[in-house]
This record gives C-alpha cells, sequence and structure tokens, in this order.
C-alpha cells in the first residue's frame, strides 16, 4: 500500500519576521489590482513524497535535500509537535487562512522533478517506487473580512492558473489541527480511452462544423468536405487518428495556408501618403515575395554563404572560416494568452529545439525576445472595464517575461537582444517572439552537417521526455482566434533542466555518429516530426504503444498529436542503435524506439498492434489545394476598419506637452521609449562568456543605462575564427500599420539592418528572418473586414521584398502566425498588423565593434539618413560607406534614429555619460522616419570621414563635457533629468515570483 508524506519549508525561528521583498511586492499587488489589504502575508513551499511502502527515518532524508540546516526548518506530515498556529504567531498573525496551490493531475512539475531525482540519489532509498508533487501555502491575514471564495477569486487572479492548479483554502481550526498534513495524497490522471474510433463525415453541415469545434480541428468545411471525399475513395471512414495528423498537416500554424493561397490584390482610391501598388495576382505570398526575394538576391549576388534556407528548422549561413551560424525565431501568442509563464517558457525552449533539430543539430548560443503587451494603467486611466475573460495585461507581462527569463537562464543560453512593445490592442492576445541563434561545424565525418540523411529502414527514435495530455491540439488552437472555448489541455510547460540534458546528448551523439536524421517534437508532436521525416523517405510505421507517457490512458490520438515539450525525433540506422541507446541511458535521457522509416509512400501507425491510421504521404502534403482569396484597400476600408475599432470613443486625448523639455521628457518615460532594464537585467548576457554587446551600455562613472542597438556574439568561444563575430538585432513598427502597413514593413525591416550596421555588422553579409503577427485576414461573417486585413498583409509582403532585393540581404528563415484576435460574446479585439525582422550580420573584426553611446569631448555630431526613405538602394550605398567608416576607425559611436525621433536618438547617446552636445539644427526633433543613424567621430578625422558620402550627412554639432543637450543654444534637458525619466518603471511593476504558473 503506498504511503505519501507532506513536506513544508519554513524559514526557522531565528530568521526575520517580517515580510520578505516578494510578498511586500504581493500585497502592493493586491492592494493595487483587488482592492484587498493584508497586514500579513506569508509563504512557504511544500512537498509531496509518495512511495510503495513505508521508508523509516524519511524526515532524516527530507532535510537533506529539501532544506538548509542554518535558515530552514522541515515540518512534516510525520511531526508529532507540528503546531504552526504559534509558529505563525511569532510572524504576528492572529486569525490566519491558508490558500494551498497544488497543481493539477497531469501538469508538468519541474520542481518536483528535481526533488524526485534527488531523493533517488540516496542508496537507502533506490529499492523503493518514489513519486514527487509540489505545491504552494500562503498564509495570508486580510485587514477585512473575506469568503473563501474571495481568497480563492484572488489567489487565481494572481498566484495561480485555473487551467493548470488547484486552490484549496483553510481556515485557522484546520491549521490548527494540521488538516492537511492527515492523509497527504498525490492525486494521478485518471484516463480511460484506449482505443481509436472512426468518425463519419457523411453528416449534414451543422454536425459537421460542431464536429470541428468539439475536435478542436480548425479546419473549414471545404477541407472537411473534401476529407470526406477522399475517404469515400477508400471505401471506408477516418479514424480520429487519422483526423487529428491531417488537421494538424493542415493547420494554419503548420501548413501556412494564407501565406500559400492564391490572391487578387486590388485597391482603390488611396490617401496621399500611401504607395500606390496596382491589381495584381500572387500565387503564394511566401514564394513570391519571401522566398521568392531570397533566390532573386541568390541569383544577382551569387552568394556562397547561404548553405540553407526554409526547408529545415532554421536557416543556415556561413559567417565563419570553422563554423555554420543558423537562426530561427518563433511565435508563442494563443499559449502565452492562456498561460503566460507556461507559453512563453515553451517557446524560448520550443525555437531552442528548432536550433538542436537543425542540420544535423546546431548548439543554441544566444536567445532574443520580443513582447507585444498591453497595460493595466492605459484601461484604467481611460476607465476602460476589461472582459470577465481577459486576463490582467500586467500579469500577462510578468508571466511572459518570467517564462523566457527562465527557459533561457536555466538553459545556459545568453539572451542577448530583443524589445518591449506597448498597445492596448495586444490585451487580447500578447505577441511573444523567441529566438535563437546556434552553430554548428561545416562538415563532421567527411560529411555536411547541414543536410538531412535519413532512409528507409532506419529506427524512429523519440528522445527526452514523455507523453501526456499537455500540448494536445496546440498547432489547431494556435490557428484559430482566442475564445472562452479554449481547452485546458493545450497549455504545456516546459522543463529546461531536461531540455538542457537532451541538448547536450544530442549534441554528444552528433559527434559520435550516432544518427542520420534529427527534428523537434514540435507543433503536433508525433506526427508533425515523424510525419514530417517520412517525406525524405516516402513513408513511415510508427508504433504508439511504444511510446513512454507520463501516465497511462492516453488515447492513440492523443499519443500521436501531443507536444509534451522537451522531446526530439531521431532516425538512427539500425547498426548503431545500441551505441545511441546506450549513449542515452548514461546522460539519462529517455529514449524510445518506436517505429522505423520506409519507403511505401505511407504514414502507418499501429496500437497494441491495430492499424489507427494509415495515410497516403501525397495526400497528406501535397493534396490540399491552394485558397482562393481576394483582397481590397481604399480610403473607405481604412476608414471603416477605424470606425469599427473596439475602443472607439472611449479612450481620452493626452494633454500635449508645453515645451521641447516636456515633451522629450515625456517620450523618455512613455510605454515603447523608457528602460526596461529593471526586466531586462533578469536575462543573463554574460554566459558562455560570448557577448560582446550586451542589451545596455556606458560610461563607467554612470553606469550601463542606455541601449544599445544590437547584440554582438563572439565566435571564437563556439569554435569560429578568433576576430569574428555576428551582429543579432531586430525591428519592429506595429503601430505604423494604422496609417500603412507597407511603411511598417519599411520600419521595420530597415529598423533591423540598420541597428546591425550601427555596432559594425557588414551590410553586404547579412540575413533576415520575417515574422508576421496578423489579425483574421479572411472574409466571413465575423470578420467582415477580412479583405482589408489581407490587403494590408500583401503590402508588408510586397514592401519587404521591394526592400530586401535592393539591400541584396536575403531571408533565411521565418514564420507567420495568423488570427491573433480575441472573441467573446460581442468583444473582438485584433492584435495590430505587426512584422517583426531580425537580422544577423557579419561583424568581421572585433576592432569593428561599435556601440551607441557618445566617447569624448570635441567629437563631432552627424545626422546621416533621408528624411524620408524611398530610394532603397540609395540607402544600402549610404551604409555601405558607415561600416567603411567604421572599418576605417572614423566612428566612434553609432545610434539609429527610431522611436521618439532624433531628440531621444541624441540623449539616449549621452544619458549613460558624464557628456553632453550642442546641437544647431532646424530638423523636426520628434520625426520618427526610418533609414537615419547619429554618429560621432573626431574633428581630426572630419575631412576622411566626410569624404566617405556623398549625400545624406547632415552635421549637427559637437559632443561637449557639459552632460546636458543644448540645441540652438538653448538647454533642452540634462544628463540627469534624462536618465531619470528613462528609467521610469513600468506603472505597477511588479517582481515576478519565480516559480511556474505564474502568469
Amino acid at each position: 500500500m503506498k504511503t505519501t508524506y507532506r513536506f513544508e519549508i519554513y524559514p526557522n525561528q531565528y530568521q526575520p519576521t517580517e515580510m520578505s521583498l516578494s510578498e511586500n511586492k504581493l500585497t502592493e499587488w493586491f492592494t493595487k489590482y483587488c482592492n484587498i489589504k493584508f497586514d500579513k502575508l506569508f509563504k512557504a513551499n511544500y512537498f509531496l513524497l509518495e512511495s510503495n511502502e513505508p521508508i523509516p527515518e524519511i524526515d532524516t532524508y527530507a532535510k537533506t535535500i529539501l532544506t538548509d540546516s542554518v535558515t530552514e526548518v522541515l515540518f512534516s506530515s510525520e511531526s508529532k509537535n507540528l503546531d504552526m498556529i504559534s509558529y505563525l504567531g511569532k510572524r504576528g498573525f492572529s486569525n490566519p487562512v491558508l490558500c494551498d496551490i497544488s497543481f493539477k493531475p497531469g501538469v508538468t512539475d519541474n520542481s518536483a522533478h528535481a526533488v524526485l531525482e534527488a531523493f533517488k540519489l540516496i542508496p537507502d532509498l533506490k529499492k523503493y517506487e518514489l513519486n514527487v508533487a509540489s505545491g504552494e501555502c500562503y498564509f495570508m491575514q486580510a485587514t477585512a473580512d473575506l469568503a473563501d471564495a474571495d481568497y480563492e477569486k484572488f489567489t487565481y487572479e494572481k498566484l495561480a492558473n485555473q487551467l493548470l492548479q488547484k486552490v484549496t483554502i483553510q481556515r485557522k481550526d484546520a491549521i490548527q489541527t494540521n488538516a492537511r498534513m492527515q492523509a497527504p495524497k498525490i492525486v494521478e490522471v485518471i484516463a480511460t480511452s484506449l482505443e481509436a474510433t472512426t468518425i463519419d463525415l457523411n453528416q449534414d453541415e451543422q454536425s459537421l462544423l460542431k464536429l470541428n469545434t468539439d475536435n478542436c480541428w480548425a479546419l473549414s468545411l471545404e477541407e472537411i468536405y473534401f476529407v470526406r471525399d477522399y475517404f469515400k475513395t477508400l471505401d471506408c471512414n477516418p479514424t480520429d487518428v487519422e483526423m487529428e495528423v491531417i488537421a494538424q498537416s493542415w493547420s494554419e500554424h503548420c501548413k501556412h495556408k494564407i501565406f500559400a493561397s492564391h490572391i487578387e490584390y486590388s485597391e482603390g482610391e488611396l490617401p496621399s501618403h500611401m504607395r500606390k501598388l496596382g491589381h495584381f495576382e500572387v500565387n503564394s505570398l511566401f514564394k513570391t515575395f519571401i522566398r521568392g526575394a531570397t533566390e532573386k538576391i541568390k541569383a544577382d549576388r551569387n552568394l556562397p554563404w547561404l548553405v540553407s534556407i526554409f526547408h529545415d528548422n532554421a536557416g543556415i549561413v556561413r559567417f565563419d572560416k570553422n563554423v555554420d551560424v543558423c537562426i530561427k525565431v518563433e511565435t508563442h501568442n494563443s499559449p502565452s494568452a492562456l498561460d503566460p509563464y507556461g507559453g512563453a517558457l515553451t517557446g524560448i525552449l520550443g525555437v531552442n529545439r528548432d536550433i538542436l533539430g537543425c542540420g544535423q543539430g546546431a548548439k543554441p548560443i544566444a536567445n532574443t525576445n520580443v513582447f507585444c503587451l498591453a497595460e493595466d494603467s492605459f484601461f484604467k486611466e481611460n476607465n476602460i472595464k476589461l472582459h470577465s475573460k481577459l486576463k490582467n495585461p500586467d500579469r500577462i507581462a510578468e508571466g511572459v517575461h518570467l517564462g523566457v527569463q527562465d527557459g533561457g537562464n536555466k538553459s545556459g543560453i545568453p539572451t542577448v537582444n530583443g524589445a518591449f512593445v506597448y498597445d492596448h490592442d495586444f490585451v487580447g492576445k500578447p505577441l511573444v517572439f523567441c529566438g535563437t541563434v546556434g552553430v554548428l561545424p561545416q562538415t563532421e565525418h567527411n560529411q555536411s552537417t547541414a543536410e538531412k540523411r535519413q532512409k528507409a529502414g532506419d529506427y524512429i527514435v523519440m528522445s527526452g521526455g514523455k507523453i501526456g495530455k499537455d500540448g494536445i491540439h496546440g498547432a489547431t488552437f494556435s490557428s484559430m482566434e482566442l475564445n472562452e472555448n479554449a481547452p485546458a489541455s493545450v497549455v504545456q510547460i516546459g522543463d529546461p533542466i531536461t531540455q538542457k540534458r537532451l541538448g547536450d546528448f544530442l549534441i554528444e551523439a552528433r559527434r559520435l555518429d550516432l544518427f542520420s536524421s534529427v527534428t523537434d517534437n514540435g507543433a503536433g508532436g508525433l506526427s508533425s516530426s515523424v510525419g514530417e521525416m517520412a517525406t525524405y523517405t516516402n513513408g513511415a510505421i510508427v508504433e504508439l504503444d511504444r511510446a513512454p507517457t507520463k501516465y497511462p490512458g492516453l488515447s492513440p490520438f492523443e499519443l500521436m498529436v501531443s507536444e509534451s515539450q522537451e522531446r526530439m525525433t531521431f532516425a538512427v540506422p539500425k547498426e548503431k542503435i545500441h551505441q545511441f541507446l546506450q549513449l542515452s541511458e548514461k546522460r539519462n535521457v529517455l529514449s524510445t524506439v518506436i517505429g522505423e522509416f520506409t519507403n511505401q509512400g505511407q504514414l502507418l501507425v499501429r496500437y497494441q498492434g491495430k492499424t489507427v491510421a494509415d495515410l497516403n504521404l501525397h495526400f497528406l502534403h501535397e493534396s490540399l489545394k491552394p485558397m482562393q482569396l481576394k483582397a481590397h484597400i481604399d480610403t473607405s476600408s481604412i476608414e471603416a476598419s477605424k470606425a469599427s475599432h473596439w475602443l472607439k470613443g472611449k479612450i481620452k486625448e493626452a494633454a500635449k506637452p508645453a515645451s521641447v523639455k516636456e515633451q522629450l521628457l515625456s517620450l523618455l518615460s512613455s510605454a515603447n521609449i523608457r528602460s526596461h532594464e529593471h526586466l531586462v537585467r533578469r536575462y543573463d548576457h554574460e554566459v558562455k562568456a560570448a557577448t560582446l554587446v550586451k542589451p545596455f551600455t556606458g560610461t563607467k562613472e554612470i553606469g550601463r543605462h542606455a541601449p544599445t542597438d544590437a547584440g554582438v556574439i563572439w565566435l571564437y568561444p563556439h569554435g569560429g575564427e578568433q576576430d569574428n563575430a555576428i551582429s543579432i538585432s531586430c525591428g519592429i513598427a506595429p503601430q505604423v500599420s494604422q496609417y500603412d502597413a507597407y511603411e511598417m514593413a519599411i520600419h521595420a525591416l530597415d529598423e533591423a539592418v540598420r541597428n546591425s550596421v550601427c555596432v559594425g555588422a557588414d551590410p553586404t553579409e547579412m540575413v533576415l528572418v520575417d515574422n508576421y503577427c496578423w489579425p483574421d485576414p479572411i472574409t466571413s461573417k465575423k470578420n467582415p473586414d477580412g479583405a482589408h486585413k489581407l490587403a494590408q498583409l500583401v503590402r508588408t509582403s510586397k514592401a519587404i521584398y521591394d526592400l530586401s532585393t535592393d539591400y541584396g540581404m536575403p531571408f533565411v528563415s521565418g514564420k507567420d502566425s495568423m488570427k491573433n484576435d480575441f472573441m467573446a460574446d460581442d468583444v473582438k479585439i485584433s492584435v495590430q498588423p505587426t512584422l517583426l525582422v531580425t537580422a544577423m550580420g557579419r561583424v568581421r573584426s572585433l576592432s569593428h565593434i561599435t556601440t551607441s553611446e557618445a566617447k569624448a569631448s570635441g567629437d563631432l555630431v552627424y545626422l546621416m539618413g533621408p528624411d524620408q526613405l524611398t530610394d532603397f538602394k540609395k540607402q544600402l550605398e549610404l551604409y555601405k560607406s558607415l561600416h567603411k567608416a567604421i572599418t576605417l576607425g572614423f566612428v566612434k559611436s553609432a545610434h539609429d534614429v527610431s522611436e521618439g525621433g532624433l531628440a531621444v536618438s541624441l540623449t539616449e547617446k549621452i544619458m549613460a555619460t558624464t557628456l553632453g552636445m550642442q546641437i544647431d539644427t532646424t530638423l523636426d526633433l520628434f520625426k520618427e522616419s526610418a533609414g537615419r543613424i547619429v554618429v560621432t567621430t573626431e574633428k581630426a578625422k572630419q575631412k576622411e570621414f566626410e569624404a566617405l558620402f556623398t549625400s545624406d550627412l547632415t552635421f549637427l554639432g559637437t559632443v561637449t563635457a557639459s552632460a546636458q543637450l543644448e540645441i540652438k543654444n538653448k538647454l533642452i534637458v540634462t544628463n540627469a533629468e534624462s536618465l531619470n525619466a528613462y528609467r521610469i518603471k513600468a506603472k505597477g511593476d511588479v517582481v515576478p515570483q519565480a516559480r511556474q504558473g505564474v502568469n
């Protein structure tokens, strides 16, 4: 009979009894957001340990593993004299209430996994069958009398996620009798569905639509008819496994149907500021404008350093003589809306796995992230009550940041670049972009490491975590708008420690030549990974009952499409399988043979000897016909889109600053410009010791507080050349979409390029990654302006084609996320059409690295770039000239002009120094046009510097020792004032709780 123990960890009686910093922050949060005041709040962690039989002296082992004997004390269900009321009394509690938070069955519990491993390391305990669960106790004492329902409500509001966790409320009497300690039990998943079923598609339209919604297929009615007709030719009905595999493979998230569609684009009368594109047809935006741009550039420039583009998990380029570099950026928007912490954590871990699964396996060396968020203060200031189904936007911000922080830091990967973007339209769905850069040797075992080499007869091996119900329907759910019917099973929690172990094993196995191909189990799980790998060999057989599971009772379709994290799929030659599994066991990574690749043209899936899916690969991947869509934009569609905005008439008009100084200080403290250092510093930028340019810079006297333009990673510590580095930068400007999506794309792409050029990257050796996040662009009854949003998508794609081809900078990877809308009742909130462009450039020498801050009094200040960016080829020549000036040592500092315009750029160049500037210009100080950079150079090199530029170079003034910005002999702002305004934290900023489940 199983025995379960409960262990609670508390500070011992010699520790301070006042609330900690995080507990004080929590009370402030509850006061601000819930209007509840606490005079006492105290948190403790606990663990449940389950054993197949009683363990003698278990408290001794638990104390060793769970507590610091100097600072902590252990209370357990085995304790004979447990007096919590007395203990809490010493902390000032007179009437405590306990909010006990535990994970629901089946939710990934990382703390428990770590503790279980620790217990298993003790020799005396190896004979026991053990299981562990973790939880948290919050002892609270409110100033007012509250009902249990009130405590439960605000606990879910801040401390727990109702999809993942259970909250139990206990009063003083229950605490005194130690009710929670009596008969503790780990709740297990109860699942009984073990059979595949057939699905009758010969039903009426409404019944089919209900099936579609109930099963989260995210298929159109036409696609369901197409499937039905196909199976009629086979004289059978599809199984639920077949339907799930089809739905995953055809999901917008995986198939990118909108980008592959045939579009008729038309435009009517447009405002004068918008570029006229005319009428045309597009057969696939991706093939025409993205891959098409890269193919044109590759042909025009004959680029030998483009190694692998668009057909692998990441793009691979050769910016070094020794190693290749790969890059990928992903989005995790829908999961982050439901569980911000878990969604963002799985986002960063998922894109890490994209790098691990690139070619024959690359090593992640740097992370990036960009968050598009809303702020609670905006809605309060405008007296706007949010829909009850929406999470508090500040809580979303806390959760997504902590998720990416935990994922990167615990994986030992530095975070080197990113951005925060705030807008009220992101309250429906936050946008969470996560990127990773990796390296791999150019050749290994006399073969290219960029190539997949699986062949028929290779074993299919799943390595890493086990399969559970978490992450089922993730791919299809991400292809739908967010609504109140979102299933709990789409939520996942990543485990960075397990993934780090898996990644290290993968790299070691690659070096030993133990597999022929690898890919990650991303969206769609085995359905996606095996389904895609099978296209290389033209077939696969999967034995689902061999797959290891977190608990019994998963049905075949759940095993096939679950996106449970930390898993990779390998193709392993039969003669190497013993050595592969042996290394896996040695490195404590679970690996299981679950099938074999074939050349029969079918994806055959079996469960307990029965065939549960038998799908023709051509039907699965090639038979779906492109959608036929119409896109139209004109003045009336633009006005109609503005008129239907969900906040129309609700936003108060902000008072205009009275002076240049007030306007500048207001901008420096605004959400999209102010410093986010208090958040960014929580990322580890230093791990791996190769980050040469970090997110902040400045002189030693002030400290590093001014923003840099891009991250720079030294390649030598990663096997590259000694005097070689790469830049990583980004550009994003969703706010420009309301004026013109074409210009939005120009701003985003040019900003990414400009930022990399500023730190010393060569514009002739630079590649791009595109990431689209769009509201639903398909016209329907619930989405009447779909044609307008589709036209914006076309204009954006045409813009990046025009600019990238003139710049000669190819796209090597990308991703799109459609239907970023929230819908509930009569409320529809759509994100602004958003394009993130990430640039990676080669910095040919460490001596070329340039940072943003002014360096010395007496240096000259120049603005380079046009008033309006229209001549793209001319702009490229400007960037080439700037790069030449950097390589010749003429440029002391460089910083782009973006949000806030020239005045903000000038201020950022001096705010983290003891220097100032005297500027003499009549230019618009706050214009945000693309393509402009502020640079400084030594006076002694003025002639040589100016001789490199034929146009678009404007002398502005000089760097001074005055620590203030003066324009036309007028004091605009001092460094202290500007830095203080820039450092203003987000309103309501709260230090996130470092644990799972916070969102």
